[in-house]
């Protein structure tokens, strides 16, 4: 295994010259398993991801960061979130990226009254690109705290699969 060293990396990459935003947005939607809720169901939405201010590595990888709003909605069960997933891609082909990265959540739980928690997740996605258009697929885990609906203690703690359809700004 070969050693890394900061020779490696660009620290403040938005200072370096060759750094670009790489704007992307993209439309989700997937299945949801979450532990509040009777059924796996439905979780829609969106996606605005860039590539890392701070850090990148200098190599053919890069870190991308993933802002997100995800919505699911199962009986009445109802959980909303507002993410964001740094996430480190190698890639595997031209056009083909390999990508794992943790995550962070405002998790609102309940339909009426809401109430939100904290959410921290792990995930791991596939990018194919074409031209300005890619497709994606993700996996994550998100585990929360315990929410109070409807005077019942609740976990929202859910995995998701999610289809990506996107396209470069």
């Amino acid at each position: 295994m070969a050693a890394h060293s900061a020779e490696d990396w660009v620290f403040m990459a938005y200072q370096d010259p060759s750094w670009r935003p790489g704007f992307s947005l993209a439309m989700m939607g997937g299945q949801m398993d979450a532990d509040y809720g009777s059924q796996a169901d439905t979780v829609t939405g969106v996606e605005i991801a860039f590539n890392s201010l701070l850090l990148q590595p200098r190599k053919r990888h890069r870190i991308r960061q993933q802002i997100s709003h995800l919505t699911y909605n199962a009986n009445g069960a109802r959980i909303s979130t507002f993410e964001a997933n740094p996430h480190y891609l190698v890639m595997i082909q031209p056009n083909l990226e390999l990508g794992f990265g943790p995550g962070v959540a405002l998790v609102d739980v309940g339909s009426r009254n809401k109430e939100r928690v904290l959410g921290l997740q792990l995930g791991a996605s596939l990018h194919y690109r074409y031209q300005d258009f890619f497709l994606g697929a993700e996996l994550r885990h998100q585990f929360t705290g315990s929410a109070s609906v409807n005077g019942s203690e609740v976990d929202a703690d859910n995995t998701r699969l999610l289809i990506k359809l996107g396209f470069w700004l």
